[in-house]
């Protein structure tokens, strides 16, 4: 019978750690500055997602050496927005806030 079959469970401990990348100021409006030294000379895109979940802003850095990195976001609405940092090494996820 199903329903005398035993229930297995299972939970999964999540660690969180602190951010592997700073952005400031946070909440900002005009621009932001980006500061990811662990990536130096790595090839870096940087993507906003805004709040629907859509691609608000994206800029490819071929081989950052100049850290912080200087975003304009002026042409942006205000909102919260999701800062998503990729190279071939990682991917890295923070919240952002424009007014």
């Amino acid at each position: 019978n199903i329903l005398d079959a035993p229930l297995r469970t299972a939970v999964q401990q999540v660690e969180w750690a602190a951010p592997q990348f700073a952005i400031f100021p946070n909440p900002s409006r005009d621009y932001i500055k980006v500061d990811i030294k662990s990536l130096i000379n790595e090839e870096i895109t940087l993507y906003l997602i805004d709040s629907y979940g859509r691609k608000a802003l994206s800029q490819h850095f071929p081989h950052p050496t100049n850290f912080p990195l200087h975003i304009d976001t002026s042409a942006l609405p205000a909102g919260i927005y999701i800062c998503n940092i990729s190279s071939k090494s990682t991917q890295m996820s923070q919240m952002l806030v424009l007014y």
